[in-house]
């Protein structure tokens, strides 16, 4: 195999060049942003489907029912785009983008038209295209939840009754908060969730931990049960149980939006559910020499990819739910919040400086669900049992962290899976854990996150925290490090002790 160079800086992006940011959500709006605190000065065209201003989505389900479900992110963020100069469109569709010589032409629309109704010709693109919540064919009587619009009608439903009855078809981030916030305001709210365990996606078996916030927040919690049919009032299960509802909500997850079409697009190396796969700069990988330990199985093509590092390509971004990035630690996905808001400053520093030295953000989630405070670092590799720090039964709060490498362990096990999982000395996952949402990046560590080492420390991959505000400070200090932290799980495990 040829050798490769991911990382090689391409030349800077001109102080004068013009700059089309498609998708005008969190990502997109600080993405432009971050171009004029940089110092760009040339022009900015931020372009996004919906009418609204950007607003935060977090709020949408952890308040959709209070009065803070709505955040405008420019007057939460303190970003004026006017003040900035920025060209921001909304209500307006990019349906492709093509390569014209060393430049971008872009055919925008009116969302809700079919006619081009204008063209734009830029010299670098950031693609802020976002993510929209996954539907099921066959469940057209179902509501989602992604957008502004999404949350004002599932708002009036639910709002309009004095009981209403409520199905929520899925246990993770999302269902679990509307749940939540259903119930506590008088709903009847049964989950129905295919997988044994809730927020199965994050947490595996480990799930099993939260599984009890359900029923004490008065929610019923239906799992290893699957939906045969969605009906304008209730839903049926697979084991022919009926469960009537007013409001039926699939909260199955999300996928990356469509990309325009158009020949850029075409150049775009992309995981099999459309992610376009970047380097620590958020540069897209495309057409070129095969990556070390890259296994094109991953990909949902059978063309070899590099990152680009001259032509038009090199003034290509992506950035928050668009985009899997290449790190130390594996694949990382983006798809939550905390991605949206820190992607774009490795892509606007990369663009303007190709030489800038750039963090490599850990995943981050954070939640308000069923009466708890919840946020997690890192990951949870597959077949590893916690380190428990506190009692989950308890009510002084408490964390699970999973470690990797062998090594001495402590703390309840909440799974009968086996511990001390080895992982390979490899820098990028292989296909099958890239289809695996649970083992993601498992064959991501490096061998120095897994070494044992004699003096008992281990390398943390990743750690949840429930209720406990001091251990959600100290993980974010642990996390920024460039590489794992390494602690004594002994220690972890006792909750008098700081986690450090």
């Amino acid at each position: 195999m040829t050798e490769t160079h991911l990382f090689e800086p391409a030349a800077p992006l001109p102080s004068d060049a013009s700059v089309l940011v498609v998708g005008a959500g969190l990502a997109g709006l600080r993405t432009a942003a971050l171009l004029r605190e940089h110092g760009h000065a040339g022009p900015v065209h931020l372009v996004g489907e919906e009418p609204h201003a950007a607003y935060d989505r977090p709020p949408l389900s952890k308040h959709l029912l209070d009065d803070g479900w709505h955040v405008d992110l420019g007057e939460d963020l303190g970003i004026d785009l006017r003040a900035l100069d920025v060209d921001a469109l909304l209500g307006t569709r990019v349906t492709r983008i093509d390569i014209d010589g060393e430049q971008f032409r872009a055919a925008l629309v009116p969302t809700g038209s079919d006619g081009t109704d204008d063209e734009l010709v830029v010299d670098a693109v950031v693609l802020a295209t976002g993510s929209r919540a996954r539907t099921v064919p066959g469940w057209e009587h179902a509501l989602t939840l992604h957008t502004h619009d999404d949350a004002v009608r599932l708002r009036a439903l639910l709002g309009g009754r004095e009981r209403p009855r409520l199905v929520c078809i899925g246990a993770g981030w999302i269902g679990s908060e509307v749940a939540g916030v259903a119930a506590a305001a008088g709903a009847d709210v049964t989950v129905v969730e295919a997988a044994p365990f809730p927020l199965a996606s994050a947490l595996g078996s480990d799930g099993a931990l939260v599984a009890p916030w359900f029923a004490a927040a008065g929610v019923t919690l239906l799992t290893e049960t699957a939906v045969a049919a969605v009906e304008p009032d209730g839903v049926i299960l697979t084991d022919g149980r009926r469960f009537d509802a007013d409001v039926v909500l699939a909260a199955v997850g999300a996928r990356p939006a469509p990309l325009p079409d158009g020949s850029l697009t075409g150049m775009l190396a992309t995981m099999f559910d459309g992610d376009v796969v970047v380097d620590s700069g958020m540069r897209p990988l495309a057409v070129g020499e095969v990556p070390d330990g890259l296994d094109l199985g991953s990909l949902s093509t059978a063309d070899p990819y590099v990152t680009a590092t001259s032509g038009p390509l090199a003034r290509v971004r992506v950035v928050g739910d668009a985009a899997v990035r290449v790190s130390h630690r594996g694949l990382v996905r983006s798809g939550h919040w905390d991605a949206a808001l820190t992607t774009p400053d490795l892509a606007v520093r990369a663009l303007l400086d190709p030489t800038a030295v750039l963090a490599d953000p850990v995943p981050y989630v954070f939640s308000t669900m069923l009466g708890h405070e919840v946020a997690m670092f890192g990951e949870r590799p597959s077949g590893t049992v916690p380190v428990l720090r506190g009692d989950p039964a308890g009510d002084e709060g408490w964390a699970a962290l999973w470690f990797v490498g062998e090594g001495p362990s402590s703390g309840e096990a909440s799974s009968t899976e086996p511990s001390g999982t080895d992982l390979p000395d490899a820098e990028l996952p292989d296909a099958g854990a890239l289809h695996d949402p649970d083992s993601l990046h498992d064959a991501g560590a490096t061998h120095e996150a897994s070494a044992t080492h004699d003096d008992g420390l281990r390398a943390l991959a990743g750690i949840l925290v429930v209720d406990r505000p001091r251990d959600v400070a100290a993980a974010r200090r642990l996390f920024r490090a460039p590489s794992l932290p390494r602690l004594d799980p002994v220690r972890a495990a006792d909750p008098t002790l700081p986690l450090r």
